[in-house]
This record gives structure tokens, C-alpha cells and sequence, in this order.
């Protein structure tokens, strides 16, 4: 329902476009915003499918062949599964949508894969007390707060990767309002795509400066969230970064300088290489 204006997308952590529905029907607007997105400063893409009631592998087909439309995942893009009541009243089962799931999984990856839900769905409460390990986007459309169903501590006992909270948002690049997401766990996103190697040799790059804008720092930006050490995922450059990354000298035990060069990146490579990130 939404149209791409000339203006550029903010830097966003997550899209989360519409791919697919049911049988047969695939979001005609997907190939136009996720070229966008992805020449964009959005972090992670994600595309999602409504899922109906029936014919399970039909839809996991359609679905998947949406996303092989747009050459399939790319680093850091991720898969959602939307499970709610369709305009007819109808919902799929729990059973249809591990079944979902599982086809999907063995495809795109079972570790990139989401469930978007609510509590008002008929088997949701059932459904994630066992399967806690699943990176879940918690509906919440209320419009008058900020604060996702029952509260935080209501969220947390469902380990809500994100909550969404208003269908009224906007943001700038995309007319008509639209969906606005919380991350509540961002580790969760930077986690999609290993870090990549930061050993290239480039110059000593003080945080603040206007060379912040480097692919090297905001590698270092991406690194230090999907380790937990820095929680401010909007802001990839400045005195916020500079603090966690003197932080982080401090945990590695070098000079604490807030200054990104040659012994911090091999030391940050090191840890890499022996903690890598998991889901």
C-alpha cells in the first residue's frame, strides 16, 4: 500500500517487506523496494509471507519463489512467516505453520527465519511456549503508547525479538504511513551475517572524525552490537561509538584511545575468529 518517493530511506535497522500470499499472490511492489533497500542504509531486509489456511507446500513454493524473484537472500536478509487471522476470520494452524516453516527453513535457512504473530491468535500461547527459539515479531497496533502488550516484562517472557506498535508511521523515502517495528534485541539482526574480516589495511581512523562514514568503521559499528558492547544501532559513527569502542580496547587490554587502527582491528579479528556469533 505503500509508493517510494525521491526522497533516501533514513538509516533503519530492519525492512520487513510483503513477499507473498497463499497460493498465488506475490507483493508487486517487492522487486521496486528492495532494490531500494538494498542500495539503502537499511541494515537487515526481510521478506515475509501471510500465511492462509491449506495447501502448505503450494504456499512455501510461491513463497520461495518471491525471494529467488529478487535473487534470493542476500548477507544480513532474513525470512518471516506471518501468522494471523485472515479478512475471512481464518487462521492457519500451528501444525500448518511448522509445516511452513520447515519447507522454508530447508531452503533459506532455518536460523533466518521469523514468526510475525499476536497473542489473539487462537494457538499462539501454545505454540511459543515450546518453541522459545524462535525470533518472533510480537504484534501490538496499539497507537496511544509506546509499550508492547502487557508491558516489558510480558514481552521478555516471550523473548520478542521486536514488537510492532503502530500501522500510523512514517519515515522519509516512503509515502503512506506504515508498520513501525521496535528492535527490542538487535543482537539478533547484526547476528544474520557473520562480521566480515576487518584486516584490510586502511588509516588510522579517529571515531569522531568525518571519515566515519568508512565500510570499515561501520563494519566495526555492526561488530560491536552483534557482540552486545554498543546498543546504539542508528548511530554508526560519533563520541557514542567512540565510548564503546574504548570500552572494548579496555577489554581486549590495549591503549585506550578510542582511536580504530591496525592492533585494534587484528585484536577485534582475533576475537572474531574465536567468538563467532550465533543465534
Amino acid at each position: 500500500y505503500q509508493t517510494l518517493t525521491s526522497s533516501a530511506l533514513p538509516p533503519l535497522t530492519f525492512a520487513m517487506h510483503k513477499a507473498s500470499e497463499g497460493v498465488g499472490y506475490k507483493d508487486p511492489t517487492l522487486a521496486e523496494f528492495t532494490a531500494r533497500y538494498r542500495r539503502s542504509n537499511v541494515q537487515h531486509v526481510g521478506f515475509y509471507h501471510f500465511l492462509r489456511t491449506g495447501r502448505i507446500a503450494q504456499q512455501a513454493a510461491n513463497f520461495l519463489a518471491a525471494v529467488k524473484s529478487v535473487g534470493g537472500l542476500a548477507d544480513g536478509e532474513f525470512w518471516v512467516v506471518d501468522w494471523e487471522r485472515a479478512g475471512d476470520g481464518k487462521c492457519a494452524t500451528a501444525v500448518e505453520l511448522e509445516q511452513f516453516r520447515t519447507i522454508v527453513g530447508g531452503e533459506l535457512g532455518a536460523s533466518r527465519g521469523a514468526v510475525y504473530s499476536a497473542p489473539w491468535v487462537t494457538e499462539f500461547r501454545n505454540w511459543r511456549a515450546s518453541h522459545g527459539d524462535v525470533a518472533l515479531f510480537l504484534a501490538n497496533y496499539r497507537t496511544s503508547t509506546l509499550l508492547p502488550l502487557n508491558g516489558w516484562s510480558q514481552s521478555k517472557a516471550w523473548d520478542a525479538t521486536a514488537w510492532q506498535w503502530t500501522s500510523k508511521g512514517r519515515v522519509a523515502g516512503i509515502a503512506a504511513p506504515l508498520d513501525v517495528n521496535h528492535v527490542w534485541k538487535p543482537q539478533w539482526f547484526a547476528a544474520l551475517s557473520a562480521p566480515k574480516p576487518l584486516t584490510a589495511p586502511h588509516a588510522v581512523i579517529r571515531l569522531t572524525s568525518p571519515h566515519t562514514t568508512s565500510v570499515y568503521v561501520e563494519a566495526l559499528s555492526r561488530c560491536l552490537v552483534a557482540y552486545g558492547w554498543y546498543s546504539d544501532v542508528q548511530d554508526t559513527y560519533g563520541p557514542n561509538l567512540e565510548n564503546a569502542w574504548r570500552q572494548t580496547q579496555k577489554r581486549f587490554g590495549i591503549p585506550v584511545n578510542g582511536i580504530y587502527d591496525e592492533l585494534g582491528r587484528v585484536k577485534l579479528q582475533q576475537y572474531i575468529n574465536t567468538h563467532p556469533v550465533t543465534l
